[in-house]
């Protein structure tokens, strides 16, 4: 029994040795395989939450815009929603990416003051600081007496105050506003802002020597013919004879007890790839007239009214301005300044993108065979990897939103526009 005993002792401990462990190079080749495993896990994570975020972006706008649609249609009564730009680091840099949105409604008209319709300063000899001929020199005015510019009488006590340097202060009174002259059953017509602007003592064409008084330009002439035919004179019409009475249309006001709603944390509206083409030559700069958005090819698939000449010496040469608005009638349709586009694309996309290609777009060596997504006869930057990006579409005239992907850098919104299936 004890010879027994003693072999059953010897086969345990010679088992048990040898399976009291592993080896170095087995832990060293497990533990190379979880790092493998665990990076490759992180990459797939990342890339699915990058991608994520831009459609979860991509369905609130669709969600944010379709609630403002319900509104409208259940009050019986304009709603809408503005889109508020990215805020920037620098007062000296322009935003380019809309990040949140506000539910917003109609203000009251300005109805307050009386108006007299003028003529403009076409020979450059006022002395003022107005902008408005007095013809100091008798020089004869060449528009043919048309009446371009709408002046208040703030500063004098014969006539109702109109308060527009205070509206114009607070915001409320931006270029590409409209006004009814006269009130109630006169024709709209849209305004500048660049006269009233030297009635502030801060702006460098302000003249302490006169008086000034605020003045709005027409981007049209008023439809009546003056009836003052003598064109040294400022009045377009003899007393009594023109009109007194005007309707301002201010802009939109965000609703009642509502906070701004922001997009996922680094997916935006990436403004500037808005645009026709994704080719560089379109998109470094905002061609044709510098001062008429209309012929801007950059961000052309978003309102004109979204955009203004550059007050931050932007390369693009424009700036978006601070109120984008899109604002639904009782129907459910798309009224006012962003109902001309006739349909709207959105550019849904990642932050760093937007910001990669702000850095190519605004330096003086672009186009660089390194910039990312350039154009035809130019290569990607193989080592930078873009994220995700969604085109949402607004069709004015319905007020329907869909989401699509991008067909191609060259022609990114063709899916959208002509209602093709990617992978079909």
């Amino acid at each position: 029994m004890s010879h027994t005993h003693t072999v059953r002792r010897a086969i345990s401990r010679r088992t048990h040795r040898r399976s009291s462990g592993f080896t170095l190079i087995e832990l060293m080749v497990v533990v190379a395989l979880l790092v493998l495993i665990a990076s490759m896990t992180v990459a797939a994570i990342n890339l699915n939450v990058n991608n994520d975020k831009v459609r979860a972006g991509s369905r609130q706008v669709q969600s944010y815009l379709a609630g403002a649609r319900d509104r409208a249609i259940y009050s019986k009564a304009p709603r809408g929603v503005r889109f508020l730009l990215t805020p920037t680091n620098s007062p000296t840099e322009s935003s380019r990416t809309v990040s949140s949105m506000v539910f917003i409604a109609p203000t009251d008209p300005w109805k307050q003051g009386t108006i007299r319709l003028e003529r403009l300063d076409d020979d450059s000899d006022d002395n003022s600081g107005n902008g408005i001929d007095h013809n100091p020199n008798n020089q004869a005015d060449t528009t043919g007496g048309q009446a371009f510019v709408v002046r208040g009488f703030d500063n004098d006590s014969n006539y109702n105050p109109t308060d527009w340097v205070n509206l114009f202060q607070q915001g409320l009174l931006p270029d590409g506003a409209r006004i009814q002259i006269p009130a109630g059953n006169g024709i709209w017509y849209t305004i500048t802002t660049d006269l009233l602007r030297r009635t502030i003592p801060t702006e460098p064409t302000y003249n302490s020597s006169y008086p000034p008084q605020p003045r709005l330009r027409l981007t049209t002439a008023y439809v009546s013919p003056p009836t003052n035919t003598n064109s040294l004179e400022l009045n377009a019409f003899t007393s009594g004879t023109g009109p007194q009475t005007y309707e301002l249309e201010l802009p939109p006001t965000v609703l009642p007890n509502q906070d701004p709603v922001l997009m996922p944390k680094g997916a935006v509206i990436h403004l500037d790839r808005c645009s026709s083409s994704g080719t560089q030559s379109l998109e470094m700069t905002a061609v044709g007239d510098p001062t008429n958005p209309a012929t801007w090819t950059r961000a052309d698939k978003i309102p004109f009214a979204w955009k203004r000449a550059s007050t931050t010496g932007d390369p693009s040469g424009f700036d978006y301005t601070s109120r984008m608005d899109v604002l639904f009638s009782p129907r459910g349709v798309v009224t006012g300044q962003a109902a001309q586009r006739g349909i709207i694309h959105f550019y849904i996309a990642d932050q760093k993108d937007a910001d990669r290609d702000r850095l190519y777009w605004s330096s003086a060596s672009y186009p660089t065979a390194s910039a990312p997504e350039l154009g035809t006869g130019w290569t990607a930057d193989p080592t930078y990897e873009r994220g995700d990006k969604v085109i949402l579409t607004l069709f004015t005239r319905t007020g329907n939103v869909s989401t699509h992907h991008i067909y191609s850098n060259a022609d990114p919104f063709r899916y959208a526009e002509t209602g093709e299936v990617a992978g079909k």
